[in-house]
């Protein structure tokens, strides 16, 4: 074996199950060792790579330097960890995407291979470009915000204002001076206190402040509008407070923005609701369907620990049902499969679910119960059907298949995923069902769960 191929097989299980990148050339370009990430990141099998050449790997640009850039690599031993470079790759498919590559030259005994580790970078160099995009649109939303600022000199009692201060406040520059007092008149009858408060603790404390309050911008409009203010104090060489340096901003648009999103997340909120019990209800028969059933199994098999008994199941068929379609209509068909729906609704106990599986399919989940509880509650059911009948719907009788799994059973079988669990007592039952059609209908039949 060339000396070459010993030494890549000697760390052959370290290389493989590697998560980086990992493929080593000889002095040809050919590929001798492609680990399983080589194979994931290029689109091939790890085994199709070998014997491949290199600038296959590689976009037409770059491929042809190749040969050059391998005939003048360092000629001295280096370590995987090396200098790194970022260059463009080639899948199997032709896509390229930027790598980050690192190469090292053995030699050993005449024979020369170059490792390389590479690694995909295609959701940094993603990331990095979303920084930079958000870091510009952010720099551009600060200028078009209409931030304004303000200062006022405490010991001289002056107040400045910049043009977008006046701006949010309604008034000409030209014409207004402002001042504490009228600049708190500005704000909304109910908040002009608050704001003093603010202020005045500033002050006091040589702090800091922060609020969302109105202003009742142009005298004549009335226009009220919701700003965000936050102030400084800073303070002299004597220790005392001296200015009072602050930004405002009008944040109308987004109160008004966040007002219609709160409107509208409720909306979507009601809507999802609806959606969920629609997706998790029979429609005919109001009944939880299906998925419901299993989400609900799901549950009570996850708490089935708190519980002192065990988990039965009914499966419940319309005997003879498609004669009824046949003789009757469908639209006879679904009023019975409703009148059924309710007699089973009405003789469910409150830890109880009843479910439509689908067609004249039934099922009843009977949690925290005890064996002998199984029987006598599918009798029930059978017997409110065969005789509660309706006067205006043809009469009809059910066959009833149940089956149950103790709570020492749920205990050691507590591995079993809760979907497989639910599947093998769906199965159970419907043997016990078609044993009681088997046997002439409108009966009960019982068969024990098999592991």
């Amino acid at each position: 074996m060339p000396t070459k191929e010993f030494d890549l097989k000697r760390h052959d299980d370290v290389f493989t199950h590697m998560s980086d990148c990992i493929i080593a050339i000889d002095s040809s370009s050919t590929i001798v060792f492609a680990n399983n990430a080589a194979g994931r990141m290029f689109g091939y099998e790890p085994s199709d790579l070998v014997s491949k050449n290199i600038k296959q790997l590689m976009p037409l640009s770059i491929a042809e330097h190749h040969d050059q850039f391998v005939s003048g690599f360092g000629s001295r031993p280096s370590s995987i960890i090396g200098q790194q470079r970022q260059v463009m790759a080639k899948r199997q498919n032709g896509q390229l995407f930027p790598i980050e590559l690192a190469v090292s030259r053995h030699t050993h005994e005449d024979n020369t291979v170059f490792v390389g580790l590479i690694r995909d970078i295609t959701i940094r160099d993603q990331a990095e470009s979303q920084s930079r995009e958000r870091l510009h649109m952010l720099e551009m939303a600060e200028q078009m915000a209409g931030i304004g600022y303000w200062s006022m000199n405490l010991l001289e009692n002056t107040v400045f204002w910049s043009l977008e201060v006046y701006k949010i406040h309604g008034v000409d520059p030209t014409t207004f001076e402002p001042t504490l007092d009228n600049a708190v008149a500005y704000y909304h009858p109910d908040d002009q206190h608050k704001v003093r408060h603010y202020v005045d603790a500033a002050i006091a404390e040589c702090g800091s402040f922060e609020f969302e309050l109105r202003i009742v911008s142009g005298r004549r409009s009335q226009n009220v509008r919701h700003v965000r203010c936050k102030g400084h104090v800073e303070i002299n060489s004597a220790g005392q407070p001296a200015t009072l340096f602050g930004v405002i901003q009008d944040i109308s648009e987004f109160k008004n923005i966040q007002q219609r999103l709160e409107t509208r997340n409720e909306m979507l909120q009601k809507t999802a609701h609806r959606l969920r019990q629609e997706a998790n209800t029979d429609k005919l028969t109001g009944l939880p369907n299906r998925r419901s059933f299993f989400h609900e199994m799901n549950s009570v098999i996850a708490a089935s620990k708190l519980m002192d008994g065990g988990i039965g199941m009914l499966m419940i068929d319309i005997d003879h049902f498609k004669s009824v379609n046949d003789l009757h209509g469908h639209d006879t068909g679904d009023k019975v499969l409703v009148h059924i729906s309710d007699l089973l609704k009405l003789n469910t106990r409150g830890l109880d679910m009843v479910a439509r599986l689908g067609g004249e399919e039934f099922v009843v989940l009977l949690p925290n119960s005890k064996f002998h509880h199984i029987a006598p509650i599918a009798q029930r059911y059978r017997r409110t059907v065969e005789e509660e009948r309706s006067m205006h719907l043809p009469p009809v009788t059910i066959s009833v298949g149940s089956t149950f799994i103790s709570l020492d059973e749920l205990k050691r079988f507590n591995a079993i995923p809760s979907h497989e669990l639910t599947e093998m007592l769906l199965k159970q039952a419907d043997q016990a069902l078609y044993k009681a059609k088997h046997c002439g209908r409108n009966q009960v039949q019982h068969t024990d769960l098999a592991f």
